[in-house]
């Protein structure tokens, strides 16, 4: 081999590694973007999800207090919520699922969040009468054999407020079948939605003053299942045209009532009234 060829090769070899290093960079950029992207997804339909059920009970002062206990806490989004941002100082948190409980136990410890976890059966909750200031439960009631027990102990458990968040049965729209298509929800066994009327009719049976009851349908699209599954990856300028557009839904009169989850709030203090005009 004759020097010409040698440095032949050796040219050649170092414009391939350099063009491969180059290719390498590129697609490694491309992906760590693609993750960004779905990052701030994620994050979004976390919020989307959140906000459509805490933005009302936020308005009407109903987290606010010194207790709480989440009836069918999941993953717990709900509780770092209230440990961190609303610095409620004593939470609880409580789901049947060992799996869940575990795998959430698993995580506040990795975060440094002390909250209790427990799993038992939201229709037969160990507390005495009147132990949290805040009773929440947000998408459980619906899972449940006998949804007006399940209400009636999440009402007998709190000493003042109640939060209750659950499918609304009135939506056109099935967002447990469309998490299914889009994420990775698997929907349970039991789903019995409920409508307005239905929970506001089980809050009075279980000793709730018709006054002091708030309810409101929150949300028309699913994004936040589609997001927090992260199945799909939309464009963001789609996903926040959506967003306004479910803002502008939920405050047009008989159509709002077709959102997809029903938010109820209500307080046991009979002067604790809560009746505003604008969320009736």
């Amino acid at each position: 081999m004759n020097t010409f060829t040698s440095i032949f090769l050796l040219l050649a070899l170092f414009f391939s590694t350099v063009s491969f290093s180059f290719a390498h960079a590129k697609k490694q950029n491309k992906y760590k973007e693609i993750e960004r992207a779905r990052k701030h997804a994620y994050e979004l339909g976390e919020w989307h999800h959140m906000h459509a059920r805490l933005q009302v009970p936020e308005e009407l002062g109903c987290l606010n207090g010194e207790t709480l206990v989440d009836v069918g806490c999941g993953s717990g989004r709900f509780l770092r919520h209230f440990k961190l941002q609303k610095k409620i100082r004593f939470c609880v948190g409580l789901d049947l699922s060992k799996q869940v409980i575990y795998s959430t136990k698993r995580h506040f410890r990795e975060k440094g969040l002390h909250i209790p976890l427990i799993i038992c059966d939201a229709e037969k909750m160990p507390f005495a009468d009147n132990t949290f200031d805040i009773a929440f439960s947000t998408d459980m009631i619906e899972h449940l054999p006998h949804t007006p027990k399940g209400v009636q102990e999440i009402v007998r458990v709190s000493r003042d407020k109640i939060v209750i968040c659950a499918p609304n049965k009135l939506c056109p729209i099935d967002m447990s079948r469309i998490a299914e298509l889009f994420g990775a929800h698997q929907p349970p066994e039991i789903e019995n939605y409920v409508s307005r009327f239905q929970l506001r009719k089980m809050l009075q049976n279980a000793g709730i003053k018709k006054e002091t009851v708030v309810i409101v349908e929150k949300s028309f699209l699913p994004i936040g299942w589609v997001f927090v599954n992260k199945k799909m990856l939309l464009p963001m300028i789609l996903v926040k045209f959506s967003i306004f557009v479910e803002g502008f839904l939920e405050k047009t009169p008989l159509l709002t009532h077709a959102a997809g989850v029903v938010v109820s709030c209500c307080r046991k203090v009979s002067s604790g009234h809560m009746q505003n005009q604008s969320h009736s």
